[in-house]
């Protein structure tokens, strides 16, 4: 019941971002592996996953609700602008703005028409398909500096 609550108010704050019909989960967390650490939760952690396409307003989703963190998750494939995701590149190089930028000027009027914003410049559909396009960058050559430092320390 406190899940389907959850999932009620998030919706009934966030209109705009079902109107672009993501499938959203409000999920009871038992326990975790991250870092290769059990640890189990009581009561369960609450967890909200917003799951959708590659073409969709990331704006629109919050990084948390109600102090609930919300997980953003991209379903089905890359478009042909990106390298296939079978292919051993660092994060920084698949996840590349250059990539972003060549979607964006190949298929403006698709994600316009997908996200039913037919004025959205170039640089909101970055903004768009990214959460904030300049975090974006900024993530990405974060990474990259990283993974350089980590190779010249090995």
């Amino acid at each position: 019941m406190r899940r389907k609550k959850i999932f009620n108010k998030f919706k009934s704050e966030h209109p705009q971002l079902f109107k672009l019909n993501p499938r959203v989960r409000v999920d009871e967390i038992l326990e975790s592996n991250r870092s290769g650490r059990n640890i189990k939760y009581d009561p369960p952690l609450l967890q909200i996953t917003v799951q959708h396409p590659f073409i969709f307003d990331n704006r629109l989703i919050p990084d948390s609700f109600d102090g609930i963190e919300v997980i953003n998750m991209m379903v089905g494939s890359f478009p042909k602008e990106f390298p296939s995701e079978k292919d051993p590149l660092p994060l920084d190089e698949l996840y590349s703005p250059k990539n972003y930028e060549t979607f964006v000027d190949n298929n403006l009027d698709l994600i316009r028409q997908t996200l039913n914003s037919f004025n959205m410049t170039d640089r909101e559909a970055l903004d768009a398909l990214t959460g904030d396009f300049n975090k974006h960058k900024n993530r990405c050559k974060e990474l990259r500096i990283n993974r350089i430092r980590s190779l010249k320390q090995k």
